[in-house]
């Protein structure tokens, strides 16, 4: 109940966004982190409620990592300049796929394809915005490649900062330690996303010589428990992102 309670409370935020033209691209992006952990969100409530809930940990994390970059994005003090880092972080990143499946066009003919649409597109709405692309793509080129991301730094570490001036604008306390327990979900998360070798609870042989292994008895219902935690807090924080960004519309 408390996760399909979240997932309401994020579809009404979303809801009052109102897309501006000067902000496009940015409300764009933002928009799209926040669809990104909905939809990931409902996937591990499906998962959840089958006999694998474990295996939620994947669609999680997306949700979980999506929700810090949705809160990041929304409080950027240059709003539209962050959004269209965005995107040019993204197309740059989809390049070097094309660049190395090798089957489509040049890839830095794609990418300067790809930047130049979205200059237009910009600027036919907003004379002049498009500019920001060049800007965010000086900046995205000097950027280090780790962390590998839009911002150019780990979101975690900027959560505590970034709680604060959601907390200034809408009232209300931010909540502490967030940064620390933000590392420490994320890293669990983390262990259930890749391939890992399961622990038996037992080795033992058989009659016939050969080797039996008993496996590990699953918690289903404390998965279940921490996994919806974890979910319902990640999607919380993609609801507070919508809301600042709702009543910052300016």
């Amino acid at each position: 109940m408390r996760l399909n309670r979240a997932l309401q409370e994020l579809r009404t935020a979303r809801s009052q966004i109102s897309i501006s033209p000067r902000l496009l691209l940015a409300d764009m992006a933002l928009l799209g982190f926040l669809d990104e952990v909905e939809e990931s969100a409902h996937v591990a409530s499906v998962i959840l409620d089958s006999s694998l809930p474990h295996r939620a940990a994947p669609h999680v994390r997306n949700a979980f990592e999506a929700a810090q970059h949705a809160l990041i994005l929304a409080t950027e003090e240059d709003y539209p300049l962050a959004g269209a880092r965005v995107w040019v972080y993204y197309y740059r990143r989809d390049s070097e796929i094309i660049e190395r499946d090798g089957k489509h066009e040049r890839a830095s003919d794609w990418y300067e394809r790809k930047l130049a649409e979205m200059t237009t597109l910009w600027n036919q709405f907003c004379a002049g915005q498009g500019r920001l692309i060049e800007e965010a793509r000086e900046l995205v080129d000097k950027q280090p490649r780790r962390p590998d991301n839009w911002c150019g730094f780990a979101p975690a570490k900027e959560l505590a900062a970034r709680y604060e001036i959601i907390a200034k604008a809408l009232g209300g306390s931010p909540p502490a330690g967030v940064s620390e327990a933000t590392n420490g979900a994320f890293a669990a998360l983390s262990r259930g996303t890749h391939p890992r070798i399961p622990n038996p609870a037992a080795v033992v042989r058989r009659g016939d010589g050969t080797i039996e292994l008993l496996p590990e008895q699953r918690d289903d219902d404390g998965a279940r428990q921490s996994v919806s935690a974890g979910l319902s807090s990640a999607v919380m924080e993609a609801m507070l992102a919508a809301v600042y960004r709702a009543a910052n519309a300016s």
